[in-house]
């Protein structure tokens, strides 16, 4: 497209008018005299009607840059002559910024200068993230859509001192901005599950600060999600030396969450190496939700069912892993024929790890005790149940106190696996037990062929 005449000023390039590279994404429809900062991870200004100004017209890139990130957009001219042309005389600097005001009004720009400011009219700025720092530009510009991101006008290198200490305060403030931004999103990605997007943005935090708590732990729980727990250890390991935070509350922090992963490595149902999954993250991802839900107090049962040999059981325990990563306390009771065999077996047996778990002495003494008569870990007189749990609503009420009370001190993930073996007694508890479960930070997850 051929280039309109303009008046260029000495040593001021002309403003090109080209097709966008193949490799970036498209610009939106703009209207005549309408601005569009891509300043984010680019260095550029699109205006309607094609134009694109980039560093390579500083001055004329500089001044419209200036006021739009300028609050309200309005900049002193004492100021805007000091930055933007600091090497001409008083009478040069003035005809100057003349001029190119009168380039911009041609092109449609709203843009007015008088003896005491230049004004950049905000009709004339397309709304971007580039220009309002706010979460739902965010959402919308980058998460959702194709705006380029990263550091602020990058590639830039300006050829005037002061507009070099200009940009570095801006990227000073634009740093701060974008992590007060992006901490809340990576949060509420986090609760969503959605772990390569934790990836991705956590890197991006951690591109404005290295150092910054919440992405470090972010990072490493959506690396130990995605499959590489050893590497997420490393990870904090690392973070932990190079912040000197050894024996601190920040390094106590990271400690805990080194721990859940490593817990997360321990869970297994034999002794033989893991199968990798392969094919199942639509049902992994299905169940991280319903875990991220039971974390905001909304109880979920999951039943898994298939063939034998499907890979159920490593589909649960991949579950389990990820939810202790999480940071879920986890009891997994695997049935087999002989446990099945006996009534009130696998609830024995499930009411057995229960009590190992943190929160568990909650429970008020009395129902403690026969909680621990019913698994068998205290005697009783005889091997039958106790007068007081003979009937379901006594042991009902009991194994709810102590599901609420774990609950309570951290969210609980059940497993119970090859439920088919399950005896009738057990089922039926564990079945009502789940109805009076609902506003607790519980998962049950079963298994069994079908």
């Amino acid at each position: 497209m051929a280039s309109p005449e303009t008046a260029v000023a000495p040593g001021e390039a002309p403003i090109t008018y080209t097709e966008r590279p193949v490799l970036c994404p498209p610009t939106p429809e703009l209207a005549r005299g309408q601005l569009h900062l891509r300043t984010l991870g680019a260095a550029e200004v699109h205006v309607g009607e094609g134009a694109i100004i980039g560093p390579s017209s500083e001055r004329l890139f500089s001044m419209l840059v200036v006021c739009a990130l300028e609050p309200d957009h309005v900049i002193s001219r004492t100021q805007l002559l000091a930055l933007v042309w600091p090497d001409m005389d008083d009478a040069a600097a003035r005809h100057s910024l003349r001029q190119h005001t009168y380039r911009l009004r041609k092109m449609g720009i709203g843009i007015d200068s008088t003896r005491a400011a230049v004004v950049l009219d905000r009709a004339s700025i397309l709304p971007s993230f580039a220009v309002d720092r706010t979460s739902a530009l965010f959402q919308r510009d980058v998460l959702h859509g194709q705006e380029p991101f990263g550091h602020l006008c990058a590639g830039w290198v300006p050829t005037l001192s002061t507009l070099r200490q200009w940009l570095e305060r801006q990227r000073e403030l634009y740093h701060a901005e974008v992590r007060r931004v992006l901490v809340p999103e990576l949060r509420m990605l986090r609760d969503r599950g959605q772990w390569e997007d934790c990836e991705r943005w956590s890197r991006t935090v951690l591109e404005f600060d290295s150092f910054n708590e919440d992405a470090t732990l972010i990072l490493a729980e959506a690396i130990a999600m995605l499959g590489s727990r050893a590497r997420a250890t490393e990870l904090l390991e690392s973070y932990v030396r190079e912040t000197g935070s050894a024996g601190t509350p920040l390094g106590r922090r990271v400690e805990q969450a080194q721990q859940r992963i490593m817990r997360a490595g321990r869970v297994s149902y034999d002794g033989s190496a893991r199968t990798k999954l392969v094919g199942r993250n639509d049902e992994l991802a299905r169940l991280d939700a319903l875990t991220q839900q039971a974390m905001q107090g909304h109880a979920q049962m999951v039943r898994i069912t298939g063939p034998a040999g499907i890979g159920k059981t490593e589909l649960s325990y991949e579950a389990t892993r990820r939810a202790v990563i999480l940071g879920f306390g986890r009891c997994l009771v695997r049935v087999s024929r002989t446990m099945g065999q006996v009534a009130h077996g696998t609830l024995s047996r499930m009411v057995r790890d229960l009590l190992n778990l943190p929160g568990s002495l909650g429970c008020r003494p009395a129902n403690l005790r026969l909680l621990r008569q019913f698994a068998g870990v205290e005697p009783t007189s005889n091997w039958e149940l106790s007068d007081e749990l003979s009937t379901p609503s006594p042991l009902t009420e009991c194994l709810l106190e102590l599901i609420t009370s774990i609950a309570e001190e951290r969210p609980l993930f059940i497993l119970v696996d090859d439920l088919h073996y399950v005896d009738r007694q057990s089922l039926e508890e564990i079945e009502r037990l789940f109805d009076l479960l609902q506003r607790q930070q519980v998962v049950f997850v079963v298994t069994e062929r079908g």
